[in-house]
């Protein structure tokens, strides 16, 4: 027994021992894979914030070597000594890595700032090479371009700096959308947008901040091909009603006849006055009141066919201007006329017609309230616009009712002459 028990008692000496000699290995080894996975895992958070504290986690991280160098050469005042510091951390960071595409183009940098241009144009392009997704390797590679006169060649930079970050609109679209006014440029970078980049939609809705030259922001519109999706259709009425908001109005007139396909068949005084297409492109359409107690919208006639007028109906109280179309009419005289009636919905209403100069709002060639309407008549009034009237609003109005029921009325045929 006393032998069993001694035995009994070695083995158990022996299995503590074998159990603190494993401790011994595995635990240090666990301490440090957990430690080198803390430092590894806190280097891959900080290496592009803080790089600096990336280094102190993991001593040998070519990355954050690398994002080091970068501030040094980028960050003023950048000295002699900072930039000698900067390429040795580059160069020790490409030593370890020899793939990395910050301390390539850092290396150009400096090389750059050094004044040798041939060395730093090298490693730009080798950077390049390397990854197409470096937005400040693109832009250098942009202005190379630019310098050298190649358009076609810093269009293509400037496709993958968009397509590689999308973001980057932000920096790059003023600087296109301003190449329009050059002639040079203006056709290239339309046929680049019909190869349809995925940046194409953000591009045409940053073409309403406008250009130095609306004949040729008109120009590029025509030259796009037709929008593909009603997001784009609504980024170009966009470009046209920037342009109308700085008043250039026969660039915005273009770019509708573009939208429409009317061409030159787009009369310049007056658009749908029948009121039988859509009001796609507003003010040069109709811009109707859409309100539930007074509203403005085309409806069938009566009497039924295929023709539609413009249906207004104004609740008790309600009244003012129904509905209005941006004119551009130039200096000189001229007849409006219109067919009018009562509906069946409220009492008949009176209408009223009224053309003002968008420059000078006091400036007002027409404004006439039509007789009460007790069936449906003829209208017609003559009017003149002044030297300096650039563009017109023609509102339709109906004046305020405050008897129970509301009032309604319609028009149609509305047709604008000159004299």
């Amino acid at each position: 027994m006393a032998a069993a028990r001694r035995s009994s008692t070695g083995r158990r000496f022996r299995f503590s021992r074998d159990l603190v000699i494993r401790l011994l290995v595995v635990v240090p080894f666990t301490l440090v894979a957990g430690w080198l996975s803390v430092a590894v895992s806190g280097a891959n958070l900080l290496r592009s914030t803080r790089p600096d504290l990336a280094m102190r986690l993991q001593p040998l991280d070519a990355r954050s070597r690398a994002r080091i160098a970068e501030q040094l050469a980028t960050q003023p005042p950048v000295d002699r000594p900072q930039l000698a510091e900067a390429e040795r951390l580059s160069l020790e960071a490409l030593r370890r890595d020899p793939t990395l595409v910050v301390a390539w183009r850092t290396l150009a940098m400096i090389a750059a700032a050094r004044n040798q241009s041939q060395r730093a144009s090298v490693m730009f392009h080798f950077a390049g090479l390397l990854s197409k997704r470096d937005l400040p390797t693109q832009l250098w590679l942009i202005e190379e371009r630019v310098q050298a006169n190649d358009i076609d060649g810093a269009l293509q930079h400037y496709d993958m700096a968009l397509r590689a970050k999308p973001d980057s609109g932000a920096l790059l679209f003023p600087v296109l959308v301003a190449a329009i006014s050059n002639d040079g440029i203006m056709p290239r970078l339309a046929r680049l947008l019909n190869t349809m980049p995925p940046w194409r939609l953000s591009f045409l809705s940053a073409l309403s901040a406008g250009t130095s030259n609306p004949e040729n922001l008109a120009r590029f519109i025509g030259q796009l091909s037709r929008p593909q999706t009603e997001e784009e259709r609504s980024a170009v009425v966009g470009a046209m009603r920037g342009l109308i908001d700085r008043r250039q109005y026969g660039p915005a007139l273009r770019v509708y006849q573009l939208l429409t396909g009317g061409g030159a068949q787009v009369s310049p005084l007056l658009r749908n006055g029948a009121f039988d297409s859509p009001n796609s492109y507003p003010p040069l359409d109709w811009v109707l009141q859409d309100d539930g107690d007074f509203h403005a919208e085309q409806r069938p006639g009566d009497q039924g066919g295929t023709g539609s007028r413009l249906q207004i109906f104004a609740a008790s109280g309600s009244g003012g201007v129904a509905a209005r179309q941006l004119l551009l009419l130039a200096p000189g005289n001229y007849a409006i006329g219109a067919v009018a009636g009562p509906t069946s919905e409220g009492r008949p209403g009176q209408l009223g017609w009224s053309i003002q100069c968008v420059s000078s709002p006091t400036r007002i060639p027409l404004d006439q309230d039509l007789p009460r309407l007790s069936g449906e008549i003829r209208l017609g009034a003559t009017f003149s616009i002044p030297g300096g009237c650039t563009g017109q609003w023609l509102s339709l109005k109906i004046r305020p009712d405050f008897d129970p029921g509301g009032t309604g009325a319609w028009m149609d045929s509305i047709v604008i002459q000159r004299r």
